[in-house]
């Protein structure tokens, strides 16, 4: 218990009290990890057991069915979100099944420690039986988002790891899965399960996607929130009958949804059921039959293909700027550069840090009217690499679908191909993607016949790829298919046109083509902010800000997420002594005395100081290490 901060090692004593039938102190750990302890105590199980990660593989091909397809079709934008808002490369966001396997896992794979990249893979589970408590195992069995931290793991095994988790719901309802991030050896900030929720929410809409011959009516109370997480969604028939509701629905209109599917659109909303369904698609507002205002939007669904990495142009994204250059020198070079490179025919490398908006250059850039397929390759499960990348022909494995699939460079064909984090390319997708790329043939899993395609090639990477070479990890061959021109964005801290910038970002949050006004304060703490997650980082920042405030036409600091607020609004330092001595010196005497103060509550220290929790346990580290 060593390596325990103090609240850890309590929490571990208390466990070790609770395994020989004793009570556990009333709030020390949450009732869904107290619970998750008592079944494991049933089964026999103990702290010092090992942790079953290699034992857990599940066979790849019972994770290539259609409902994990579509899971993680609809998951992989937001973990790509929530991976880029994560600061530490010790993090890894996780994809569950129902039945609690990992299908989709996006980490460093480079840089991450050993017990991030190793376990935590497509085809292991995370069930209590294989590795003990657990937040999406937890998740799936309480069906509510939870935290899970160090000692409250049940085995000692996973004492380095924190972890969130939320449960995903499908459109009927039921479980269709969870999302998780998870570290280790690293601190994990209270606010983090609010982004890990709101994912949960997008990735439950985006799944409404899958259902067929169907509009969809998107509806809110106030019309700035159509188009976010937080909307309502009702997918209905030609005639008006409700077939699927999102919980957010279902909430809004105030019944359950086993009532709602019963209903028609006229037996909820004043007015004819075709002209609700059939309006258009900006918004409008309709009258509930119990005489409440609702926005609402609809769409004609389209049915959509089933490969778990889809184009993003399918998907509802985190909001971003519609145009990349409103104002900055480097990124007017950069386009310039790529229409250049698009136009004769030449291959693109985007380089830039995660966030700066290099989908973004390559979608500003692509032919309209033709396809655009965005595959990322860090999140491509190795047991699926292939059918996503080529398709699969009839009868390819357990669970084809009839008559086989198209992967994602056929699709592409007569288009645009961009290859996101080109970098994090395992080398046996680069070895698989420099024979299409420079022979324009591959096969389908499962079949001989040769399939051609012709398209226009754009990668991106945050990485260095001739250091990479020179290591070893990434192919010099491949190198120089994709350089015909490398341009480079610039961070957004470099750029020259942040303002105008988040101007662009809050007009695009509303619909009417006004925009939220900035207090001066939260303005100023905006352009003063360095912006490690860039554009991206930006842009999800100032779309929780509008969904989080009481008055959507003045956006305050206290509108934004709880840990932007602590790194936008914390000092530097503490002045806390008038006497000699350094100010780290003088920062950790602080801290103690505070901890004696409040009897080591680590949470009360820190909102009494005005620090957040991590620098708390940083100088604890520190003072402990000596």
């Amino acid at each position: 218990m060593r390596s325990l901060p103090y609240e850890g090692q309590q929490i571990r004593r208390a466990q070790f009290a609770f395994m020989d039938g004793r009570e556990l102190p009333a709030g020390l750990v949450s009732h869904n990890v107290q619970r998750s302890w008592e079944r494991l105590r049933q089964t026999g199980a103990t702290p010092k057991d090992r942790a079953r990660f290699e034992r857990s593989r599940i066979p790849s091909h019972l994770l290539d069915d259609r409902g994990n397809r579509n899971l993680l079709s609809a998951a992989t934008p937001e973990m790509e979100a929530l991976h880029g808002s994560l600061r530490s490369k010790s993090w890894s966001v996780l994809c569950i099944n129902p039945a609690g396997a990992i299908i989709g896992a996006l980490c460093d794979n480079l840089g991450a420690p050993a017990e991030i990249v190793g376990p935590l893979r497509a085809g292991h589970s995370v069930m209590e039986h294989d590795i003990g408590t657990n937040a999406p195992a937890i998740a799936l069995l309480d069906r509510e988002p939870v935290v899970v931290q160090r000692a409250e793991h049940f085995l000692v095994d996973l004492d380095t790891y924190v972890c969130a988790a939320s449960p995903i719901y499908g459109v009927d309802g039921e479980i269709a899965g969870a999302i998780d991030v998870t570290g280790s050896s690293v601190h994990l900030h209270d606010a983090i399960l609010e982004h890990v929720i709101l994912a949960a929410h997008a990735i439950e809409n985006r799944m409404f996607s899958h259902i067929r011959d169907v509009r969809l009516i998107a509806l809110h109370y106030m019309p700035e929130f159509l188009g976010t997480p937080s909307e309502g969604i009702l997918a209905v028939t030609d005639d008006g009958a409700i077939t699927a509701a999102n919980r957010a629905a279902c909430r809004m209109l105030g019944t359950s949804r086993q009532e709602l599917v019963r209903r028609s659109l006229e037996e909820v909303f004043e007015g004819p059921a075709h002209a609700i369904s059939h309006g258009p698609e900006a918004p409008r507002a309709v009258l509930g039959r119990a005489g409440r205002r609702y926005f609402i939007r609809t769409a004609l669904q389209t049915p959509v293909t089933e490969l778990p990495a889809r184009p993003r142009a399918a998907m509802r994204a985190p909001p971003a700027p519609q145009a990349i250059d409103v104002g900055d020198p480097a990124v007017a070079k950069a386009i310039e550069s790529g229409r250049k490179a698009i136009s004769r025919g030449l291959s693109l490398l985007i380089r830039g840090e995660t966030g700066s908006g290099k989908e973004v250059l390559a979608r500003s850039l692509h032919s309209k009217g033709k396809p655009f397929v965005a595959l990322n390759c860090s999140a491509i499960p190795e047991s699926l690499m292939e059918a996503e990348l080529f398709g699969y022909a009839d009868g390819a494995f357990t669970g084809a679908k009839k008559g086989g699939s198209i992967g994602a460079i056929e699709q592409a064909d007569g288009g645009t191909l961009f290859l996101d984090e080109i970098g994090d390319a395992t080398l046996a997708l680069q070895a698989k993607l420099l024979r299409v790329l420079q022979e324009g043939t591959f096969c389908r899993l499962g079949s001989r016949r040769e399939v051609q395609v012709d398209v226009n090639v754009v990668a991106a990477t945050h990485r260095d790829l001739k250091q990479m070479i020179a290591e070893g990890s990434f192919r010099e061959d491949l190198y120089y298919r994709l350089n015909g021109i490398s341009v480079r964005l610039p961070p957004l801290r470099e750029r020259q046109d942040i303002e105008q910038l988040i101007d662009d970002i809050l007009g695009g949050l509303h619909h009417d083509g006004t925009a939220s006004t900035l207090a001066p304060d939260a303005r100023a703490a905006l352009l003063a902010y360095d912006w490690p997650g860039n554009v991206r980082q930006l842009s999800q920042a100032l779309a929780a800000a509008v969904g989080l405030c009481d008055d959507p036409e003045r956006i305050t600091l206290e509108d934004f997420p709880a840990d932007l607020q602590e790194e936008l609004l914390e000092p530097r330092s503490l002045a806390v002594a008038d006497h000699a001595g350094s100010l780290l010196e003088n920062q950790a005497d602080c801290i103690l005395k505070m901890l004696n103060e409040t009897n080591n509550n680590v949470s009360e220290t820190a909102r009494r100081l005005k620090i957040s929790r991590t620098t708390v346990y940083s100088h604890l580290s520190r003072i402990r290490a000596h």
